[in-house]
């Protein structure tokens, strides 16, 4: 059976591509979303996916579609620059979360890898952004939190996983992530009714 997860997610996100837009996937995967940049060759994509396994499969996925507007960052996103740990579940990859408390899947799945931990501002201040699509199973807070200034200076669109279970793993809250959405002047412009948030400015 042909099957594309999320398509009505996947169709609002397109629907904000214009054809010069900069682009942040962060958390890529395998390419669901950035595989649209083939569409669009004027758009810049910067990926970030973490995990060695899915990157793999991702710059392979780039490679057979010809794409070539695409930069990968084997790295993750959060409020500051360094290492951190990314937990990995070998069984469901798309599960992974740096977040310390993991509860989608058992400690006993869990492996441990040493992963590049890098900010939006740190790599983007100086580059306009358009559009950032954060699924990143819990961080989404922290990475936005590490992005405040290239927000406030570009005002992208931003499509987020909005998922109470999985911000705790991260130490976080649907009421604290709101709170940083309306501190940075945003407001939700769209919502799946299951766990994709779409916010922009209110400016």
């Amino acid at each position: 059976t042909h099957f594309v997860w999320e398509l009505d997610v996947i169709q609002k996100f397109v629907d904000q591509i214009q054809d010069d837009s900069v682009i942040l996937d962060v958390g890529a995967n395998t390419g669901t979303f950035s595989l649209i940049a083939k569409t669009y060759p004027n758009t810049k994509w910067h990926l970030f996916e973490p995990d060695p396994f899915n990157v793999s499969l991702l710059r392979e996925n780039i490679e057979l579609n010809e794409i070539d507007n695409v930069v990968i960052y084997e790295e993750a996103l959060s409020d500051s620059v360094g290492e951190c740990i990314l937990n990995i579940c070998p069984n469901h990859r798309g599960l992974n979360t740096i977040g310390k408390d993991v509860k989608r899947f058992s400690q006993a799945e869990i492996q441990e890898h040493s992963v590049k931990m890098n900010t939006i501002d740190n790599l983007f201040i100086d580059t306009k952004i358009d559009l950032i699509k954060i699924d990143t199973e819990g961080s989404e807070y922290d990475i936005i939190k590490g992005g405040v200034e290239t927000i406030h200076k570009y005002k992208p669109k931003i499509l987020m996983e909005y998922n109470p279970g999985n911000m705790s793993q991260c130490g976080h809250t649907p009421e604290k992530l709101n709170e940083l959405i309306n501190e940075i002047g945003y407001r939700p412009f769209w919502f799946d009714n299951g766990e994709n948030l779409f916010i922009s400015s209110v400016d």
